[in-house]
């Protein structure tokens, strides 16, 4: 069934032309690169239209390219961080006609150009600051290595002038030596995350990344649902209807243990008994909203100034 969903997909997208265009995916579990992080690895970002996707997790570039539109026969490409520079990164904004803008960037020796579709062009635009920000990290960590080695060369001139004795020499040598990995170390990361997710939430909160729709969905479905069940049903059967800032206030408050049940049923002015709101608290996934605090939230739901 699913080869045949891909079929038709891949059909449609040839017939509308939107083949290589690519959408910000929602759920990063249904990414395809998904079954092919290493561990500890995450995917903080991804982009797929039906013929490729570009997931950009905390220490890779993901890569994975079909044949064609309606094949599942996939090529799978990895560009680490630590080894590959991201250069020249460039956003191309949507025309008056344009039905996608364009995300430009080098990874390595590699260019990639990435169609996204229009409708998702101001969440591109706070990804591509993130970009931005970890190019001039590489170009940062790379400049400072320099300076280590350039360090380690002038010391070792100098203990050559000062004829120092062998069993001196070697144990500078290996002094030296765990130095330079330290640098190496510190200079060459695996992980980026920190700078990835620093500055990808733009001027307007990226629905992909807030979740607050979905959030509310599930957390009302639970009281609905708890409610029902209860010797005190709420008598409107659904939390009242609250502005989008309130919900994030109480997510990351509930989400980081700032927030009691209490709290919840007052803000909310639920008419079912506390019990109730303890269950559908406890019932909610909340580690998944911590990303609202990851993503460039501080106390209060407040967004971090870009």
């Amino acid at each position: 069934m699913g080869n045949t969903n891909t079929t038709i997909k891949g059909l449609a997208a040839d017939i509308a032309g939107t083949t290589d265009i690519c959408k910000v995916v929602a759920d990063l579990s249904d990414t395809w690169a998904a079954s092919y992080l290493l561990p500890e690895e995450e995917i903080l970002y991804s982009l797929q239209s039906v013929r490729q996707e570009f997931s950009f997790t905390n220490r890779a570039l993901i890569k994975v390219t079909a044949e064609t539109s309606t094949t599942t026969k996939k090529l799978v490409e990895r560009l680490e961080y630590k080894s590959h520079r991201i250069e020249d990164v460039k956003f191309q904004s949507t025309g008056v006609v344009d039905r996608d803008c364009e995300l430009k960037l080098k990874v390595g020796s590699e260019s990639f150009s990435i169609d996204i579709a229009r409708d998702q062009e101001v969440e591109v635009k706070g990804f591509y600051k993130a970009l931005v920000l970890l190019g001039h990290q590489q170009e940062e960590n790379e400049q400072q290595w320099e300076l280590a080695r350039q360090a380690v060369s002038t010391a070792a001139d100098t203990v050559k002038i000062s004829g120092t004795g062998r069993e001196s020499l070697n144990q500078q040598s290996d002094d030296t030596l765990a130095w330079m990995q330290a640098q190496y170390t510190r200079t060459h990361p695996h992980s980026y995350k920190e700078i990835v997710v620093s500055r990808v939430v733009d001027e307007e909160p990226a629905k992909w990344l807030l979740e607050s729709n979905y959030f509310w969905a599930e957390y009302i479905s639970r009281v609905v649902q708890l409610s029902a069940k209860s010797k005190r049903p709420s008598r409107r059967g659904s939390p009242k209807k609250i502005d989008e800032k309130l919900q994030r206030r109480i997510i990351w408050s509930v989400s980081m243990g700032k927030m009691s049940a209490a709290k919840v049923k007052d803000k909310l002015q639920l008419t079912c008994s506390l019990s109730t709101v303890q269950r559908a608290i406890r019932s909610v996934d909340w580690l998944k909203y911590k990303k609202y605090v990851e993503f460039g939230y501080e106390e209060g739901g407040k967004r971090i100034a870009s």
